[in-house]
């Protein structure tokens, strides 16, 4: 008899839940998330894979692990959770804003740096799954501003 399992690697529920910075040395990504996904009743997870029928904006800050706790390049999902931050991706904040502050965020960002970075996100995948891509896409800056 053979077997065959496939599918996604299995991703810790709860991560977006924020803990607590003990490390200023940790490099640390600032993203304003927007998405047309509905917000998710499930604490550490803040939008689900329903379609809303406006799009929701999250202000989400994550630290990175040093290189050598880590695979550059990889997200460092956490084995257990709250992550540990000197080992693994960790969210330091995840606010739900509404469109006005998600307007002066971007507005604030665009004026200080004079870029901004677009990702588009696939249709049915997970918020924290885009998220840990963009950390990844954001800590390796190789990415061009647009």
């Amino acid at each position: 008899m053979l077997i065959v399992l496939s599918g996604c690697r299995w991703h810790p529920k709860g991560v977006l839940t924020p803990v607590a910075d003990t490390s200023f040395k940790l490099s640390r990504v600032d993203m304003l998330i927007t998405t047309t996904r509905s917000r998710s009743a499930i604490p550490g997870e803040m939008f689900s894979g329903e379609r809303a029928r406006a799009p929701a904006f999250a202000d989400i800050t994550v630290s990175i692990p040093p290189a050598s706790a880590r695979k550059v390049g990889d997200v460092a999902w956490p084995n257990k959770l709250p992550s540990n931050p000197a080992t693994d991706f960790a969210v330091l904040k995840a606010e739900e804003v509404d469109v006005n502050a998600a307007k002066a965020r971007l507005s604030a960002s665009v004026s200080s740096t004079r870029s901004a970075v677009k990702i588009l996100r696939g249709r049915s995948g997970r918020q924290t799954v885009g998220s840990g891509r963009i950390r990844t896409a954001g800590n390796r800056r190789q990415a061009q501003s647009v």
